[in-house]
Protein backbone atom coordinates (compact mmCIF):
# COMPACT_ATOMS: atom_id res chain seq x y z
CA UNK A 1 0.00 0.00 0.00
CA UNK A 2 1.47 3.30 -1.47
CA UNK A 3 0.44 5.96 1.27
CA UNK A 4 0.81 10.16 0.29
CA UNK A 5 0.48 12.98 3.02
CA UNK A 6 1.46 16.50 1.91
CA UNK A 7 0.72 19.02 4.58
CA UNK A 8 3.17 21.35 6.95
CA UNK A 9 4.78 18.71 8.53
CA UNK A 10 4.10 19.85 12.48
CA UNK A 11 2.41 18.34 15.03
CA UNK A 12 -0.39 20.61 16.85
CA UNK A 13 -2.93 20.66 13.63
CA UNK A 14 -1.64 18.00 11.30
CA UNK A 15 -0.39 15.29 13.40
CA UNK A 16 2.50 14.40 12.07
CA UNK A 17 4.03 12.38 15.09
CA UNK A 18 0.58 10.47 15.56
CA UNK A 19 0.66 9.43 12.19
CA UNK A 20 4.35 7.91 12.58
CA UNK A 21 2.78 6.22 15.51
CA UNK A 22 0.19 4.76 13.55
CA UNK A 23 2.91 3.32 10.74
CA UNK A 24 4.66 2.17 13.75
CA UNK A 25 1.78 0.27 14.75
CA UNK A 26 1.21 -0.67 11.21
CA UNK A 27 4.96 -2.09 10.91
CA UNK A 28 4.26 -3.89 13.93
CA UNK A 29 1.25 -5.89 12.47
CA UNK A 30 3.70 -6.95 9.65
CA UNK A 31 1.50 -4.92 6.90
CA UNK A 32 3.38 -3.88 3.90
CA UNK A 33 2.79 0.08 3.24
CA UNK A 34 5.33 3.05 2.36
CA UNK A 35 4.22 6.66 3.30
CA UNK A 36 5.55 9.16 1.45
CA UNK A 37 5.68 12.71 4.41
CA UNK A 38 5.65 15.80 1.48
CA UNK A 39 5.93 19.35 2.87
CA UNK A 40 8.22 21.45 5.43
CA UNK A 41 9.11 20.90 8.86
CA UNK A 42 10.13 23.31 11.79
CA UNK A 43 13.69 22.47 12.03
CA UNK A 44 13.06 20.73 15.58
CA UNK A 45 10.30 18.54 13.90
CA UNK A 46 12.06 17.37 11.63
CA UNK A 47 15.01 16.13 13.34
CA UNK A 48 12.31 14.74 15.77
CA UNK A 49 10.59 13.21 13.49
CA UNK A 50 13.59 11.02 11.55
CA UNK A 51 15.06 10.35 14.94
CA UNK A 52 11.52 8.31 15.71
CA UNK A 53 11.38 6.74 12.03
CA UNK A 54 15.26 5.81 12.33
CA UNK A 55 14.78 4.67 16.08
CA UNK A 56 11.53 2.73 15.03
CA UNK A 57 13.32 0.72 12.11
CA UNK A 58 10.76 2.94 9.82
CA UNK A 59 13.18 3.80 7.21
CA UNK A 60 11.92 1.16 4.87
CA UNK A 61 8.44 2.38 4.71
CA UNK A 62 8.24 5.93 5.66
CA UNK A 63 9.68 8.76 3.81
CA UNK A 64 10.62 12.46 3.72
CA UNK A 65 10.34 14.41 0.07
CA UNK A 66 10.36 17.89 1.63
CA UNK A 67 8.69 20.49 0.42
CA UNK A 68 7.59 19.67 -3.66
CA UNK A 69 7.11 22.45 -6.15
CA UNK A 70 4.66 20.17 -7.55
CA UNK A 71 3.66 17.50 -5.24
CA UNK A 72 0.47 16.36 -7.45
CA UNK A 73 2.63 13.17 -9.30
CA UNK A 74 3.29 11.92 -5.81
CA UNK A 75 -0.30 12.14 -5.00
CA UNK A 76 -1.32 10.56 -8.21
CA UNK A 77 0.63 7.67 -7.72
CA UNK A 78 -0.43 6.92 -4.29
CA UNK A 79 -2.82 4.16 -3.34
CA UNK A 80 -4.28 6.32 -0.68
CA UNK A 81 -3.53 10.40 0.19
CA UNK A 82 -3.86 10.77 4.19
CA UNK A 83 -4.80 13.07 5.75
CA UNK A 84 -5.54 12.74 9.85
CA UNK A 85 -5.01 16.11 11.34
CA UNK A 86 -6.21 16.90 14.24
CA UNK A 87 -8.26 20.47 13.37
CA UNK A 88 -8.73 21.91 9.95
CA UNK A 89 -10.76 24.71 7.94
CA UNK A 90 -10.98 23.29 4.36
CA UNK A 91 -8.11 21.94 3.24
CA UNK A 92 -7.59 21.92 -0.51
CA UNK A 93 -5.19 18.89 -0.74
CA UNK A 94 -8.26 16.65 -0.65
CA UNK A 95 -9.47 18.36 -3.66
CA UNK A 96 -6.25 18.39 -4.72
CA UNK A 97 -6.18 14.29 -4.22
CA UNK A 98 -9.16 14.10 -5.31
CA UNK A 99 -8.86 15.30 -8.55
CA UNK A 100 -5.81 13.32 -9.28
CA UNK A 101 -8.02 10.05 -9.00
CA UNK A 102 -6.39 9.31 -5.30
CA UNK A 103 -9.00 8.44 -2.49
CA UNK A 104 -8.55 9.84 0.79
CA UNK A 105 -8.51 8.83 4.72
CA UNK A 106 -8.80 11.42 6.71
CA UNK A 107 -10.25 12.10 10.14
CA UNK A 108 -13.25 13.20 10.84
CA UNK A 109 -12.81 16.87 11.50
CA UNK A 110 -14.46 20.61 10.44
CA UNK A 111 -15.57 20.54 6.99
CA UNK A 112 -13.33 16.95 6.03
CA UNK A 113 -16.64 15.06 5.73
CA UNK A 114 -18.66 17.34 3.27
CA UNK A 115 -15.21 17.49 0.94
CA UNK A 116 -14.95 13.62 0.34
CA UNK A 117 -17.88 12.23 -1.92
CA UNK A 118 -19.66 8.81 -0.94
CA UNK A 119 -17.27 6.19 -1.83
CA UNK A 120 -14.45 8.22 -2.64
CA UNK A 121 -12.32 8.06 0.51
CA UNK A 122 -12.75 6.87 4.54
CA UNK A 123 -12.95 9.02 7.82
CA UNK A 124 -12.31 7.71 11.35
CA UNK A 125 -11.85 10.29 14.24
CA UNK A 126 -8.72 11.43 15.44
CA UNK A 127 -7.48 8.51 17.73
CA UNK A 128 -4.25 6.99 16.64
CA UNK A 129 -6.08 3.40 16.66
CA UNK A 130 -8.64 4.82 14.55
CA UNK A 131 -6.16 5.89 12.04
CA UNK A 132 -4.51 2.38 12.00
CA UNK A 133 -7.77 0.43 12.50
CA UNK A 134 -8.77 2.37 9.20
CA UNK A 135 -5.67 1.67 6.99
CA UNK A 136 -5.55 -1.76 8.40
CA UNK A 137 -9.15 -2.42 6.83
CA UNK A 138 -7.55 -1.09 3.63
CA UNK A 139 -4.73 -2.71 3.06
CA UNK A 140 -6.38 -5.78 3.63
CA UNK A 141 -9.52 -4.91 1.10
CA UNK A 142 -8.04 -3.50 -2.04
CA UNK A 143 -11.15 -3.77 -3.64
CA UNK A 144 -12.14 -0.95 -1.92
CA UNK A 145 -9.25 1.24 -2.93
CA UNK A 146 -9.99 0.42 -6.61
CA UNK A 147 -13.79 1.40 -6.32
CA UNK A 148 -12.57 4.58 -4.91
CA UNK A 149 -10.23 5.59 -7.95
CA UNK A 150 -12.85 3.90 -10.03
CA UNK A 151 -15.22 6.78 -8.38
CA UNK A 152 -12.68 9.65 -8.88
CA UNK A 153 -12.00 9.07 -12.62
CA UNK A 154 -15.25 10.97 -13.34
CA UNK A 155 -14.84 13.32 -10.33
CA UNK A 156 -14.99 17.05 -11.63
CA UNK A 157 -13.75 20.22 -9.65
CA UNK A 158 -16.42 22.53 -9.84
CA UNK A 159 -13.72 24.96 -11.55
CA UNK A 160 -13.15 23.40 -14.90
CA UNK A 161 -10.05 25.10 -15.00
CA UNK A 162 -8.70 24.45 -11.73
CA UNK A 163 -9.51 19.97 -12.91
CA UNK A 164 -7.48 21.05 -16.29
CA UNK A 165 -4.64 22.56 -14.24
CA UNK A 166 -4.07 19.71 -11.34
CA UNK A 167 -4.58 17.16 -14.23
CA UNK A 168 -1.48 18.69 -16.31
CA UNK A 169 0.59 18.72 -12.95
CA UNK A 170 0.12 15.71 -11.55
CA UNK A 171 1.39 14.30 -15.48
CA UNK A 172 4.21 16.90 -15.17
CA UNK A 173 7.42 15.09 -14.54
Amino acid sequence: LKLVTVARLEESQKAIGRCLLAAQALLACNLAFEWLFVGGAYPEDDVLYKAFVQKAGLEKNVHFAGVQQNPFSSIRTADVFCFFSRSEGLPNTIFEAMITGTPVAATRVAAIPEQILPGTGWLCETARERMVRLLDTLLHKPARMRAATHILAGYQSENANEQKSMHALSYAP
